[in-house]
Order: structure tokens, then C-alpha cells, then sequence
């Protein structure tokens, strides 16, 4: 799994920097303000099961999220409130003919689907939310993708 979040990573960081501040292995629970938005990855279980002759399928599921400080728009009008607009545009936003942009997480992840030759499958799900973290209220979107594995047993009886 590990090898997947590094991937994942790096992905993000190239794609996103310098619109995104930091990039986390694991929720960071309660991010400096001065780091948001911020981005974290990671690896929510592992299910293990016999493949095709030979191999074993892993199926990894792993948490991608965003974000965002939503103080500045406590008090404004709800037609001012553009946080949710923000993490629409970094996670799903897509171009005029419909393809998913290369600097949003589901870009991102379609594009570079096999991550470097890791995994053969994806199943993407998005959602979106309000928290309070600390002295600060987010804004935030979480991805979660159950990315397929398959990896060679040697030796199976």
C-alpha cells in the first residue's frame, strides 16, 4: 500500500503545487491555517484474495482530501460562499468537451490510471462536507478509490 500512497503523492504534488500548501501522509487531524489548503492520502484497508492461477488480488482502498479554511466566508451571503465551488474545481472539475482536467484528483488518478504500473482498476467516490478542525472551520472533499492489484504468489500449494 505504501508504495501506492508515494505514488499517489508525488502525482498530486505535481499537478497541484503550488495551488495546494502541503501534502500529508494521513489526515492531519488539525493543519495550521497558514497551511490550507492542504492535501493528505491515506491507505483506509487492504483485502487480499485469490486471483488468477498464481497471483493474488489486493484490493486497496485509499482516501484522497482536500481542505480548504472556510472562515473567511462565515457571515456572507450563501451566494458568496465559494468553497464548495473550489473543491468541485480541484477534484472533478472538467474541460468544454467533457474531459476531466489534469489538475483535478479524479484527473489526476484517470490519467495516470495504472499509477506507474501498480494497479489494473479504479472505482472512484467523492464526498463532500463541512468540519471543524481546531480553531478552524473546512471546507473539504474526500475521494476514495478502491484501486485493484494484482502481485505474483510463488510457491502456492
Amino acid at each position: 500500500m505504501q508504495r501506492i500512497i508515494d505514488e499517489i503523492i508525488e502525482k498530486l504534488k505535481d499537478a497541484l503545487t503550488p495551488e495546494i500548501k502541503a501534502f500529508y501522509q494521513g489526515d492531519p487531524i488539525a493543519p495550521p491555517a497558514n497551511n490550507l489548503p492542504c492535501v493528505y492520502v491515506e491507505g483506509d484497508s487492504q483485502e487480499v484474495s485469490a486471483g488468477a492461477t498464481g497471483t493474488d488480488e489486493i484490493v486497496h482502498t485509499i482516501g484522497i482530501g482536500i481542505i480548504i479554511d472556510k472562515r473567511a466566508e462565515l457571515g456572507k451571503n450563501p451566494d458568496e460562499n465559494v468553497s464548495h465551488r473550489k473543491l468541485i474545481e480541484l477534484v472533478e472539475n472538467r474541460d468544454s468537451e467533457g474531459l476531466y482536467k489534469s489538475n483535478t484528483i479524479i484527473g489526476i488518478l484517470r490519467t495516470n490510471f495504472t499509477l506507474s504500473n501498480i494497479v489494473h482498476n479504479q472505482l472512484l467516490r467523492v464526498e463532500y462536507g463541512i468540519r471543524e478542525r481546531g480553531d478552524v472551520i473546512t471546507a473539504e472533499a474526500r475521494v476514495t478509490a478502491r484501486l485493484s492489484e494484482l502481485i505474483v504468489v510463488s510457491g502456492r500449494t
